[in-house]
């Protein structure tokens, strides 16, 4: 006779987070000559004064939310030469899932002069909805998220976030009113823009990979 197995079940909200977890890591690790990518609870654990977070995402969707004390591409750009100075400061930039913002931290360790281990990608405005209040501010750490996951273009908390398209929105935390540019809905090819530039950058580096186990094997 065979014993029934217990009834287990997933918590949807644990899932949610999980495969929002499980996409972004996707995306990171398109990045493996970068440093590991931070996530929000190492971030809010740094004191406020040696960390820069770094929104590279567009105007219209940094004008739903930010995260907290985060500054955009532009100020950074314009500011760029002083932080490069400061070796005690990380440069966190971040978009939607870890894309975007691993191709601009890849430009400042190749072009910018950043050292490579001060350059840590963030893992993405969408899994910060699930982590960034989810551990207590230790000592030292940034005020600013104490009391706030997401900020408003008025500086307020705000509980809405842009998933830059509908393929996305379903990783945002429960209770985030997800906002989507207007055209996602009425052209697919919008949103999938990213996907298929993040498809192809994958074939790119598999390449990139089968040649060199190439050139070893004539070598040997």
């Amino acid at each position: 006779m065979t014993t029934p197995r217990p009834h287990t079940s997933v918590n949807p909200l644990r899932r949610v987070h999980a495969d929002a977890k499980v996409a972004v890591k996707s995306y990171t690790d398109s990045f493996p000559d970068l440093a590991p990518p931070i996530s929000a609870t190492e971030v809010r654990s740094l004191p406020s004064d040696a960390v820069v977070l770094v929104d590279v995402r567009t105007p219209e969707e940094r004008a739903v939310s930010m995260l907290p004390a985060a500054i955009t591409q532009e100020e950074f750009e314009r500011r760029q030469e002083e932080y490069r100075a400061r070796p005690e400061i990380t440069v966190v930039p971040y978009c939607t899932m870890g894309r975007r913002s691993g191709i601009y931290a890849r430009k400042l360790v190749k072009k910018g002069g950043f050292e490579k281990e001060k350059v840590r990608n963030g893992e993405g405005i969408l899994l910060w909805t699930h982590e960034g209040g989810r551990e207590g501010r230790k000592e030292g750490g940034r005020d600013a998220m104490e009391t706030a996951l997401l900020v408003g273009p008025d500086g307020r908390s705000t509980r809405r976030v842009h998933a830059y398209g509908q393929a996305w929105a379903a990783y945002a935390a429960e209770g985030f009113e997800v906002v989507l540019f207007p055209s996602s809905r009425k052209n697919p090819l919008r949103w999938l823009q990213g996907a298929w530039e993040h498809l192809a950058d994958k074939r790119r580096r598999q390449r990139e990979t089968l040649m060199k186990e190439e050139d070893k094997g004539e070598d040997g």
